[in-house]
């Protein structure tokens, strides 16, 4: 039991270690494309080919926010910030660590759609002052952390700013991005207003739920924002030099955690007064906007569903049909329907962002996105049948982030994006391209386009430098653009009426986005729906007599469908919203020299932290590093210990090489385990040398991982001391030859309690007469399949049945025991697929590990686990830093046997057992999967086993 508890701790001690590290160990970037890097007084900037006029770019705006930045942080790194600059994904996104360097990447995908990221002047400009504030942010130390950094490096612990909850990171992330005098940044937009003013309506979240991950909507947002408005409430109230004085003063915690001290020695009041001060404040915002809509008039139709969470965007289809896409945080996003006086049907499972169109005989249209030669993030047209069932792949790797049919269904026209630009395709209906309608420039970005219904016209909404959103028509004829409005307002999500005559659309006109019709031959603006929460995708439904849309409400995003008999009418003059309007594109760097980007100047190690080990025993010291290059190439990890009183070494390395197919790994270690008796008595002590070289080769989509491994491994075991004869064992050796084949596609979700609707297969098989030295001979041959079957809502059936089968001479198999925890090369592994191979023990709960029984050349077993939940909590402690996320329970059964070569085996041993699960959360945002549990083993070799464990079963 203490060797257990000691490698458990170990275990956890290296996942928080390089849970926030970026040790990426799988396929990062796209194989066979060239870098190159560029840098500037306190930049690195690495790009790939075609990127070099947007480094350049970047670089300029980069050397001008960091005046800023700097001077509002109050701190300038000691070295250049590291910037990657990837056109790989079709999304709008960012990322930035100050571990093992200060590194942030910047996806070069402009926003398309109204999803809190639509108000920008410029997307480059936007996104990297967000995630340089980060770098300033996290990197800053006073005191005695700026002290032990000169000893240690950049040592996690180090970095106070980092042990805070999510929502102080992200929200001062998100203020600093905010301009409300230019309409930039999440923390002045609509779309965040819209969001905040519900969560005040509904009952503003206790400070310690904030604190924590959170399931419950708005999921992911909420750090955002609840903290750029906490943010901005500190600056409204007590003034902006008070958020500096707040980031100062933390900045030298030796002693993480300390949220209340800070808060009370910079304002003199604890966080859970400023919370209460806080909610005071956005109730007096909000609710006269509540008392105002519902003055002149609340016009929000009927609910059609009430999932909340993520739906839309929709489309209007026969016989009264609504398409559209669901997303319920509980299983994959999926393409719904929504027939009249019927529940809403679930069609087929879509890729999260999917946009989806619609043609009376064609069927639907859907672009998703899609994985692309294994890392890259590019979205794809499909065609589907009206049932949802029968589905046609038209592009691959195609990058069209939205596409319309043309009225006669022979042709489609879709929105192109590469390298930052956007144009119209014309395509054939199988997804061939025709012709380049349109070719935009940077800084011209196009949204939602529908097709008129006489196919001459193109509507969209259409993003321009200076400009912001707005509605534009393009006539197929011409290939030209007509601008039907100009505001500072957002408009989006343009349909036309089944006339053509008129345009149904979203706009925020008064700050709160409402569904407007536009008359193309007046230009004339009227509003249809007036609501609180916002109202989004029109379209006119049924004889158009109805508009169904998307809207906000405290869940989320439901469909409601609106009357037109019932709407207001009511004339807008598009004056005012909270668009972006776009200062001028900064100088381009004319100089600067560009060279072939290396690895190594960011590859060696950055820092290193002692560990210290000692019983009656032993005394071992031990230090650990790790590190690896900024465009993830090299990634690795160090251990190297010395026991004092036995004079012996002991350590790990791990490596992993992340730039071809296939990907390489490389992992040796050397460790002594103590071996203790019922007492607690040290009985005999063995040392265990193990060393794994690997090629994998993957297959990934959206969905699924595929990736074939191939390999060879060492595994020795020799006891160097033993205090009681009947402890002692023969030395072994056993040198393998692998290759084995994984597969996953099961997956868990937000609101999940387990992996659920997909399943794990292994296969395996092993030679170690290949390598001379072994002391085993002959092959071995695994099969490893788990099913997780979804019961309903968050119950889930998990089913696992394994079997092997060997010769004679191989190192036996052998059952019982519980799941241990994985070691560390999982944290550099690939694919999230710890390796296949040398796999010979296997837990069967309610029987010890070892016995005789239990072992043999020949393995079966069969589990079957029902998990359900029990309570979603979401609440923890500001210090110490411990919450606990949810709570899960188990039943289990399982049955396993073994047997060598010429043996029959009519015997099998079976357990049942129960466990309860916490998903509890560590300085407020590592997640650990800890588990209490009972098992009996049945037979008389089996008995009763309490255990905890970190991690979940299987």
């Amino acid at each position: 039991m203490m060797l257990r508890v000691s490698r458990m701790l170990s275990g956890v001690f290296f996942l928080a270690l390089f849970a926030v590290t970026p040790l990426y160990g799988a396929v990062f970037h796209q194989a066979g494309i060239d870098w190159y890097s560029m840098e500037s007084k306190h930049f690195q900037v690495h790009f790939h080919e075609g990127l070099e006029s947007d480094a350049r770019r970047l670089l300029a705006v980069a050397e001008r926010v960091h005046s800023r930045l700097s001077d509002f942080v109050q701190w300038q790194p000691k070295e250049r910030t590291e910037i990657v600059l990837t056109d790989e994904y079709d999304v709008s996104n960012g990322h930035a660590s100050p571990y093992p360097t200060n590194r942030m990447t910047l996806y070069l995908s402009s926003p398309d759609d109204i999803r809190s990221l639509e108000d920008y002047g410029d997307w480059l400009e936007l996104v990297f002052t967000h995630e340089y504030l980060h770098i300033l942010h996290l990197d800053k130390a006073r005191g005695a952390p700026d002290f032990l950094r000169n000893i240690f490096g950049r040592f996690q612990y180090l970095f106070p700013n980092a042990f805070q909850p999510a929502w102080f990171i992200e929200g001062l992330a998100t203020y600093v991005e905010t301009d409300t005098a230019r309409g930039v940044g999440r923390g002045q937009s609509s779309y965040y207003e819209m969001q905040m003013r519900m969560e005040v309506l509904s009952g503003l979240k206790p400070l310690r739920q904030v604190n924590q991950p959170m399931a419950s909507w708005p999921m992911g947002t909420v750090p955002y924002l609840y903290g750029v408005y906490f943010y901005n409430f500190i600056a409204e109230r007590y003034g902006e030099e008070v958020i500096r004085q707040l980031v100062d003063n933390y900045s030298n915690n030796i002693i993480p955690f300390r949220l209340n001290s800070n808060s009370r020695q910079v304002l003199g009041k604890e966080l859970d007064q400023l919370w209460h001060e806080f909610g005071v404040h956005l109730g007096e915002r909000y609710r006269p906007q509540q008392e105002r809509v519902r003055a002149q008039g609340e016009v929000i139709g009927e609910r059609l569903t009430r999932q909340g969470y993520f739906n839309g965007p929709l489309v209007a289809g026969n016989e009264g049909a609504i398409y559209y896409i669901a997303f319920d945080a509980m299983r994959r996003p999926a393409l719904m329907r929504l027939l009249p006086g019927r529940d809403p049907e679930r069609l087929a499972d879509v890729g999260f962002g999917s946009r989806v169109a619609h043609h009376p005989v064609q069927g639907l249209l859907l672009a998703q996105p899609e994985v692309c030669d294994n890392a890259a993030y590019y979205y794809d047209l499909y065609r589907y049948d009206h049932n949802g069932r029968r589905k046609q792949r038209l592009t691959h790797c195609g990058r069209y982030r939205m596409a319309d049919w043309l009225p006669s269904g022979e042709g489609l026209i879709a929105v192109h994006n590469k390298g930052g630009q956007n144009a119209l395709h014309q395509l054939d209906a199988d997804g061939q391209r025709v012709a380049v309608l349109w070719q935009g420039t940077k800084g011209e970005v196009i949204s939602h386009l529908a097709v008129s219904p006489d196919g001459k016209q193109v509507i969209a909404s259409r993003w321009l430098a200076g400009q912001g959103w707005d509605l534009a028509l393009y006539e197929l004829a011409s290939g030209e653009w007509s601008a039907l409005t100009h505001s500072t307002a957002i408009e989006n999500h343009p349909h036309f009426t089944d006339d053509g005559q008129a345009i149904l659309f979203s706009a925020d006109y008064d700050g709160i986005y409402n569904v407007h019709r536009l008359t193309l031959a007046s230009s004339k603006i009227e509003r249809l729906s007036h609501v609180i929460g916002g109202a989004f995708y029109p379209v006119l439904t049924g004889d158009g007599s109805h508009v169904t849309y998307v809207g906000y409400n405290a869940e989320g995003f439901d469909l409601y469908r609106l009357p037109l008999a019932a709407t207001l009418m009511h004339t807008v003059e598009p004056e005012e919203g909270s668009g972006a309007i776009s200062p001028e594109p900064p100088p381009v760097i004319a100089t600067g020299r560009v060279d072939n980007y290396s690895p190594y100047d960011s590859l060696r190690p950055r820092w290193w932290f002692p560990n210290l080990y000692a019983s009656e025993d032993r005394f071992e010291f031990s230090i650990i590093t790790g590190g690896s290059d900024t465009l993830g190439r090299h990634n690795y990890a160090l251990s190297l210990g010395y026991d004092v009183l036995n004079n012996r070494s002991s350590g790990s390395f791990d490596y992993l090489y992340d730039r071809f197919t296939p990907i390489f790994k490389l992992h040796a270690d050397n460790f002594y385990e103590d071996h203790l008796d019922s007492e607690g008595k040290l009985q005999k002590v063995s040392a265990n040398r193990n060393s794994l070289a690997e090629v994998v080769i993957p297959w990934l989509s959206d969905v699924s991982r595929l990736s074939l491994h191939l390999g060879v491994a060492e595994e020795r075991e020799t006891d160097i001391r033993v205090e009681h004869s009947g402890w002692a064992e023969p030395a072994l050796r056993d040198r393998i030859a692998g290759l084995a084949l994984a597969y996953t596609s099961a997956v868990e979700f937000p609101r999940g309690i387990s992996r659920v609707d997909g399943r794990e297969v292994m296969l395996a098989g092993e030679d170690s007469d290949v390598i001379a030295g072994s002391d085993f001979s002959g092959r071995a041959y695994t099969f490893d399949w788990k099913e997780f079957i979804r019961l309903g809502g968050e119950h889930v059936l998990g089913v696992r049945l394994l079997g092997a089968e060997g010769d004679s001479g191989i190192r036996p198999f052998n059952l019982g025991g519980i799941a241990k925890v994985k070691p560390l090369p999982q944290i550099l592994d690939s694919l999230g697929v710890n390796s296949p191979l040398n796999r010979r023990h296997y837990a069967l709960r309610g029987y010890d590990e070892g016995l005789p029984q239990l072992t043999g050349t020949h393995m079966r077993m069969a589990s079957v686990e029902y998990r359900f939940p029990i309570l979603r909590l979401e609440r923890g402690f500001m210090a110490p830093p411990i919450g606990l996320h949810q709570l899960q329970g188990a039943l289990f059964t399982e049955t396993g046997a073994t047997w060598y070569e010429g043996q029959e085996q009519d015997d099998y041993y079976s357990s049942y057992g129960v466990e309860i699960k916490t998903d509890a959360v560590l300085f407020y945002g590592l997640m650990l999967r800890l588990s209490l549990g009972y098992a009996h083993g049945v037979a008389e070799i089996g008995g009763d086993q309490a255990y905890l464990r970190l991690g979940g079963g299987f």
